[in-house]
């Protein structure tokens, strides 16, 4: 997870995720071989004070 404060009231965020599943057929010759999946994020944030 990358998180950045982009000015006083602005924030980011990127989080990556990598999943490997044996159920899911994706790769191969014949689609057959399971793989790496990824999984992303991106998020904005706005905090204000009250």
């Amino acid at each position: 997870m990358f998180v950045a404060k982009i000015s006083k009231l602005l924030t980011a965020s990127l989080s990556l995720n990598l999943i490997y599943d044996d159920d899911v057929k994706l790769f191969g010759p014949n689609r057959d071989s399971p793989g790496l999946q990824l999984q992303s994020l991106i998020a904005a944030g706005l905090s204000v004070k009250l």
